[in-house]
């Protein structure tokens, strides 16, 4: 009677654990938005690693190949002139060289946990063509969850044409408001 009684109670107990509110319960090769980056990556590495993407220098990335069954790469966001390199959005990336037919199962799959997860926020899916191809025939296949907060988590399948410098990716990214509204309004102004 006791061994039902625990399973009950530890049942219960791991549902509450698994239903999120918002992307701060969500984490990428462990890390968590509003983590510092200096809890995981010394502060001259994170300068060492920093990318250059984005015409405005308001918010800085930092991206680390990492040594993970899930992903190749993380790219980390962060306002540009905080000494604590609080995170502001954290993207996972897996590579497929020229083979995106992989891609598509796996963010099917990822999908999947992550409406588990946030079964509070609104899932929307869309696939638009990259505009860093003038060609057109790159694309970006998305699904996101969006919360109320504005908050989001997407997860993204980029494929590239052949002739393009990049290589088809999944991607699997946790982003704030804030991040996502000057992602739009101003990285590349």
């Amino acid at each position: 009677m006791r061994r039902i009684l625990l399973i009950v109670i530890l049942i219960f107990s791991y549902q509450s654990w698994i239903k999120a509110d918002d992307i701060k319960d969500f984490q990428i090769n462990g890390i968590s938005i509003g983590d510092s980056l200096l809890d995981y990556f010394k502060e001259n590495l994170i300068i060492n690693n920093k990318k250059n993407y984005y015409i405005n220098k308001k918010i800085s990335i930092s991206e680390f190949e990492i040594n993970s069954e899930q992903y190749d790469d993380i790219q980390i966001h962060y306002w540009s002139n905080d000494k604590n390199y609080k995170i502001i959005g954290i993207y996972g990336l897996k590579y497929f060289k020229n083979d995106i037919k992989k891609c598509y199962p796996l963010q099917k799959k990822i999908s999947k946990e992550v409406s588990l997860i946030f079964n509070n926020s609104i899932k929307r899916s869309y696939k638009k063509k990259l505009s860093a191809d003038k060609s057109g025939k790159s694309t970006d296949k998305s699904i996101d969850y969006v919360f109320k907060s504005g908050n989001l988590v997407n997860i993204a399948c980029y494929d590239w044409e052949k002739k393009m410098a990049y290589i088809d990716n999944l991607k699997v990214a946790i982003i704030t408001r804030e991040l996502n509204d000057w992602l739009y309004k101003e990285a590349y102004k």
